[in-house]
């Protein structure tokens, strides 16, 4: 747990001030992955910048019908969200650090501290529950799309809900949907997005990642109010007559349109050509029996060789 005191000094070291060093500041900045100097004579610094999320940066981007619970530290930001939400409150939670970040499949997101973005989104909607289908594949494309109007030009997605450069993940979105009562559905949008190149805890994962700061100049905060406020755009304006518009723009930012993919669900494996989604947000897959329909879930999909 990170506590006020420490909070203080992290700021501080934020600032580039020189602090006392002590044995418990040194092991809070090693649990933290912070790489940092002792002077003798000057004491503790950082090596490398500390750039924290600053709220009066955030709170403005994100509109002024939300609001916004900026955290050091937090298990989950989707649980945050679940359990603080409030009917007719849209809340939008960041967090610098996840002790026990989700993503799909039930498995957990790597958070390390103040490098990333760790963002969830809630509100309870008056819909449908048909109408949130391909409700992530949206709030993909828009991510997706704001990135490249900021300098990711190879930015791109894989169904159902991956953000994707050429060098491997950059980042997820899990959708999360209590039980519907009275005042309609609480739904949750969590997005984890890679930024600044590390290695802490990275060498767990099976698969290639990628950090947006290796594609362009990130301040995290701005991202994160303008990542937020296309979320919730989203999320007021998803329905079943927006999403024909956004099968045209999935086709140009699908990373595996018109190639050979193979799908796997519930111990079944498919093999066939994507072709791109329906207007419920389902795969399209053209394979050797004919067209299947694969719904977004507990899928993994893995490009294969063409034969």
């Amino acid at each position: 747990m990170i506590t006020d005191g420490a909070k203080s000094i992290l700021r501080l070291l934020s600032q580039g001030t020189v602090v006392t060093a002590d044995l418990a500041l040194e092991a809070l900045l090693k649990k933290l992955g912070l790489d940092y100097q002792i002077d003798p004579v000057n004491g503790l610094s950082l090596r490398r910048e500390l750039k924290l999320l600053n709220y009066a940066v955030i709170e403005p981007l994100i509109g002024p019908d939300a609001s916004l619970n900026l955290l050091w530290e937090v298990d989950s930001t989707n649980r945050h969200v679940i359990d603080s939400l409030q009917p007719g409150q849209t809340l939008v939670c960041i967090a610098e650090v996840q002790t026990a970040g989700r993503g799909r499949r039930g498995k957990h997101w790597i958070s390390p501290f103040a490098r990333n973005i760790y963002l969830s989104v809630g509100k309870v909607l008056t819909v449908r529950m048909a109408d949130l289908a391909g409700l992530s594949l949206v709030i993909g494309i828009e991510v997706a799309q704001l990135l490249r109007d900021k300098g990711c030009s190879c930015v791109g997605l894989k169904w159902p809900n991956d953000l994707l450069t050429s060098e491997g993940k950059l980042g997820g979105i899990l959708v999360e949907l209590g039980s519907p009562g009275p005042e309609g559905i609480p739904v949750c949008v969590g997005i984890g997005l890679n930024v600044t190149s590390n290695t802490q805890g990275y060498d767990s994962i099976d698969q290639n990642i990628s950090f947006l700061s290796d594609y362009m100049d990130v301040d995290r905060s701005i991202l994160a109010g303008e990542m937020a406020e296309k979320i919730i755009y989203a999320m007021a304006n998803h329905g079943p007559e927006s999403m024909n518009d956004y099968r045209l723009i999935w086709k140009n930012l699908n990373q595996f349109n018109g190639r050979k993919v193979q799908v796997s669900a519930a111990g079944k494996k498919v093999e066939g050509i994507d072709a791109g989604i329906d207007p419920q947000g389902r795969l399209i897959l053209h394979t050797a029996n004919g067209i299947e329909y694969c719904i977004a879930g507990e899928v993994s999909v893995r490009a294969v060789n063409a034969e």
